[in-house]
């Protein structure tokens, strides 16, 4: 299986870049068989259920119009910006809109606009979906707060310059992601080795916090760099807070357990780099060696986004191999194509 992914993702990039100039090449796979798109909301109208579509680097023009109404596996070469052609981002420009008969799709290594569930209250409620190491604006994942609402939705290592609004979505799980801003409305949530920076904001009740309006859930080993006067919101009830580190000198945890958190940290003592309250690529989310956040999470890593025994991956790069060195020396009527690859675990 890992071969076929490989040589796809060859064939694509080898594609792409031998006609940069004309169109960029889509592969759509399904099983064994492998057809090629010059455009995304082909691919997508084209794949049947269970597809699995490959983007190179490159911006990708999508219709906001045109609903993911299958389970669909979308994966780019990542969201960060790199150098060397090869290792562009993968770049989808308009919004993307699953509804009823996605549940299971994954999309995975893209920068983005909003990422949302359902046109209406009939086809907004979706199960088991995966959001991995993608750059989304905002993230929602419904449109009304009756049941039935959405559950097990999965965002990891994801950067979200937006909000993320669950729309009372149920047993989801969020885990070393960046959040600019709040994260809210979730029942049975569970957070873990996030970061919040700091700019958060709820418009229509003016009120500034990182999680708002979530019940019955788990918030571990997450960074709080937020340093206002409502770190933790009284919306927030019947929660755990474990070993979570704050800039804010919290004495209230709202009624919520309170266990091995680390409270008015100073911000010289968090990141390696890192200013102001938005995500950046220039910034570096490592603790600073002398952090109390070093192996204080409850695992007995860092907290923060390079904690656990798979912290978030450098550069985002999803699973798929990623071309270290892709060259192409045109001789006669022939190409010879020199390629260094390596393979992802993860």
């Amino acid at each position: 299986m890992k071969k076929a992914i490989l040589l796809i993702f060859l064939l694509t990039v080898l594609f792409s870049s031998t006609n940069a100039q004309q169109q960029q090449i889509i592969a759509l796979q399904v099983g064994e068989e492998v057809t090629f798109f010059n455009n995304l909301d082909s691919a997508i109208i084209a794949a049947p259920q269970g597809a699995e579509i490959y983007l190179p680097p490159g911006i990708f023009q999508h219709n906001t119009n045109l609903l993911i109404d299958k389970r669909l596996n979308i994966y780019g070469v990542g969201h960060y910006l790199v150098s060397t052609y090869t290792m562009m981002r993968t770049v989808i420009a308009g919004d993307i809109k699953y509804v009823t008969g996605s549940d299971s799709s994954v999309i995975a290594g893209v920068y983005c606009d909003n990422i949302s569930f359902g046109t209406s209250a009939a086809d907004d409620a979706l199960s088991n979906i995966l959001i991995q190491r993608c750059n989304a604006n905002n993230i929602n994942l419904g449109l009304s707060t009756n049941p039935p609402v959405s559950s097990s939705i999965f965002i990891q290592e994801c950067v979200v310059r937006g909000s993320l609004n669950g729309y009372n979505a149920e047993n989801c799980v969020i885990s070393k992601s960046i959040f600019n801003n709040t994260v809210y409305s979730f029942s049975y949530l569970s957070v873990s080795n996030s970061v919040f920076l700091g700019n958060y904001y709820i418009y229509y009740n003016q009120y500034y916090c990182p999680i708002y309006s979530v019940n019955s859930s788990l918030i571990q080993n997450n960074i709080f760099k937020y340093s206002g006067n409502q770190a933790i919101h009284t919306s927030v009830t019947n929660s755990a807070f474990l070993n979570n580190l704050f800039v804010q000198n919290l004495t209230n945890f709202s009624g919520n357990s309170n266990v091995n958190n680390i409270v008015s940290v100073s911000t010289s003592l968090i990141f390696v780099n890192q200013s102001g309250t938005t995500f950046s690529y220039d910034h570096n989310y490592h603790l600073v060696d002398d952090s109390p956040g070093k192996n204080a999470g409850n695992d007995g890593t860092d907290i923060g986004i390079y904690g656990t025994d798979e912290p978030y991956k450098e550069l985002g790069i999803p699973f798929t191999p990623r071309i270290m060195e892709f060259k192409l020396r045109p001789q006669g009527n022939t190409i010879q194509l020199n390629t260094s690859v390596e393979a992802q675990e993860r």
